[in-house]
C-alpha cells in the first residue's frame, strides 16, 4: 500500500510491460540520480551554512553577525529582481530550443541574459547606496552601503549556476552556489582571520564579495567547456528569425517579475524585523528562518532536477505522464525523508536555536511557527516550477505579489503586539495561502499536480474549468 502510495497509485497511469519494470526505472534512473546528487548538495549546503553561522554567531556575537545578515540580505532581496528572473528563463529557454531544434539560440540566450543581468544588478547597486546613505542615522546603513556592491556578483553567480543546469549540469549548477560559495567564503575569511584583521562587518562583506567573484571566473571556463561539447552534438539547427534581444528581453520579463516578488516574500520579514527592532532580533529571526528553511530545503534540489523535463514536456505533450509520475514520486518521497526535521522543528525548537547562541532558545515559538509554512511548502511541491516552465511565470508572479501584499498587511496588523511572533505568524500564514494558490494554478493550467496528494482532490476542479 505504502509503496503505490509513494509512486502515486491510481492517480497517474503509465503504460508498461505486464513483467518488465526495468525501462521504466531506467527512464527514472537520470532523473533520480539528478535528485540524489542534488540533495547531497543541498545537504552539504546546509551542513555548512549553519557550521558558518555558529562560527560567527560566537565569534563575533549576535550584534554584529545580525548587520551582516541582514546587509547580504538586503543585498539578496535586490539582486532577485536581476538574477533569480533570468536564472530560471535560461533553463527554460535552453531547454525549449534543443526540444525545438534551435541550437543556434545557445549562446544568445546565455550572452544576452548574462549581459542584462550585469546592468540591471550595477543600476541597483548603485542605487541601493545612494540611498542607504541618504539616511546615516539608520542603525543598518553602513552595512547597507558596503552590501550593495554585492548585488552585481550574487546575480551573475546564480544565473551561472542556472546556465549550467539548463546544459545538463545540474547537480554541478547548484553546488556552484550552495557548495563552492560558504567554502570559498570561509577561505577568505580564515586568510583574513590569519592575516590580524578583524572581523568586522566590512571585513565579512569584503570576503562574501571575493568569494563571488572567484566563482564567477570559476562559472565562466565551465560553461564555455560545456556549451562546446552541447554544440557539438547538438541537433541540426534552425535560425530563429526576430530581433534576438528583443525577443529574449521580452520572452524573460515574466520570470523576472515571478522570481522577484517571490524572492521579496521570502525576505520581507527579515527586512522588516531590521527595519523596527534591533540586530539581535534580526540574528535571531535569521537563524529561526534558516533552520525552518531546512524542512523544505530539497524542493530546489527536486525543481532543479525537474524543470529540464517540465520544460521538454511543454514542448512535446506526450511526455505530461511521465512527468506526472517524477512529481509525484519525488514530492512525497522528499515528504518522506525530510519528516524528521519537522518533528525536530516542532517539538525541540529551543534546543535547536540554542545551538547558535544561548540567548536563542528563548525563542523557539518563532521557530515553530516558521515550521507550519515550511511544511506547507514541502507538501506542496514544485508548483512554481511547472508554471514557470510551462511559460506561466505571470501567474507565479500575480500570485507571488498577493501573497506579499497579504505577508505585509498582516505584519503591521500583528508587529504592534506580538513583536517579532507577530512577523512569524504573517510568515506563516501568508506562505500557506501562497502555496495553496499555486497548486491550484498549476494543475488548472497543465494538468499537472505537484502536492503529495497527487491529482485526486483537485481534479473536479480542473475538469470543471475545462
Amino acid at each position: 500500500m505504502m509503496r503505490g502510495w509513494l509512486a502515486g497509485g491510481p492517480i497517474v497511469m503509465i503504460d508498461r510491460a505486464p513483467r518488465s519494470p526495468r525501462p521504466q526505472w531506467n527512464a527514472l534512473s537520470p532523473l533520480m540520480s539528478r535528485i540524489g546528487g542534488g540533495l547531497i548538495v543541498k545537504v552539504c549546503q546546509a551542513g555548512l551554512a549553519f557550521l558558518v553561522m555558529i562560527f560567527l554567531t560566537r565569534s563575533i556575537g549576535a550584534e554584529v553577525f545580525g548587520e551582516f545578515a541582514f546587509g547580504v540580505a538586503t543585498a539578496a532581496l535586490v539582486a532577485v529582481f536581476s538574477r533569480y528572473g533570468f536564472h530560471v528563463y535560461i533553463v527554460y529557454a535552453v531547454n525549449r530550443a534543443l526540444a525545438q531544434g534551435a541550437g543556434t539560440e545557445l549562446r544568445r540566450i546565455l550572452i544576452i541574459s548574462g549581459s542584462f543581468v550585469a546592468i540591471l544588478s550595477g543600476a541597483a547597486a548603485l542605487m541601493l547606496h545612494m540611498l542607504a546613505g541618504a539616511v546615516p542615522g539608520w542603525s543598518m546603513s553602513v552595512p547597507t552601503q558596503a552590501a550593495a556592491w554585492l548585488i552585481a556578483p550574487v546575480a551573475i553567480v546564480q544565473v551561472a549556476g542556472g546556465a549550467l543546469q539548463a546544459l545538463d549540469r545540474v547537480v554541478l549548477g547548484q553546488a556552484l552556489e550552495g557548495i563552492g560559495r560558504p567554502l570559498v567564503f570561509c577561505l577568505y575569511v580564515a586568510i583574513a582571520w590569519g592575516w590580524g584583521v578583524g572581523l568586522d562587518v566590512q571585513t565579512l562583506l569584503l570576503a562574501f564579495g571575493l568569494a563571488e567573484v572567484t566563482l564567477i571566473v570559476i562559472a565562466a571556463g565551465l560553461i564555455a567547456g560545456r556549451l562546446h561539447a552541447v554544440t557539438l552534438r547538438n541537433l541540426p539547427s534552425r535560425p530563429i528569425q526576430h530581433n534576438v534581444w528583443r525577443y529574449h528581453i521580452r520572452a524573460a520579463t515574466p520570470f523576472v517579475l515571478a522570481n522577484g516578488m517571490v524572492q521579496l516574500y521570502m525576505l520581507a520579514g527579515l527586512i522588516a524585523v531590521g527595519i523596527w527592532m534591533s540586530a539581535s532580533d534580526v540574528a535571531v529571526y535569521r537563524v529561526a528562518s534558516q533552520v525552518a528553511g531546512l524542512i523544505a530545503f530539497g524542493l530546489q534540489a527536486l525543481q532543479a532536477a525537474l524543470q529540464p523535463s517540465i520544460a521538454h514536456a511543454s514542448a512535446t505533450p506526450q511526455a505530461l505522464s511521465t512527468v506526472q509520475r517524477q512529481l509525484t514520486l519525488g514530492t512525497r518521497g522528499l515528504s518522506l525523508a525530510l519528516s524528521p526535521v519537522v518533528v525536530l522543528c516542532f517539538f525541540w525548537p529551543d534546543g535547536l536555536l540554542s545551538l547558535f547562541d544561548a540567548s536563542f532558545e528563548n525563542h523557539g515559538a518563532v521557530l515553530r511557527i516558521l515550521a507550519i509554512g515550511q511544511t506547507v511548502s514541502l507538501l506542496s511541491g514544485v508548483n512554481g516550477a511547472i508554471l514557470n516552465m510551462n511559460g506561466l511565470a505571470w501567474i507565479t508572479a500575480r500570485w507571488s505579489g498577493m501573497a506579499f501584499g497579504v505577508q505585509c498587511v498582516l505584519i503591521a496588523l500583528l508587529l504592534p503586539s506580538f513583536g517579532i511572533l507577530g512577523i512569524a505568524m504573517a510568515d506563516a500564514l501568508s506562505r500557506v495561502i501562497w502555496n495553496l494558490a499555486l497548486v491550484r494554478a498549476a494543475a488548472v493550467r497543465t494538468g499537472l499536480y505537484s502536492s503529495v496528494f497527487g491529482g485526486g482532490f483537485l481534479s473536479s476542479s480542473r475538469q470543471a474549468v475545462s
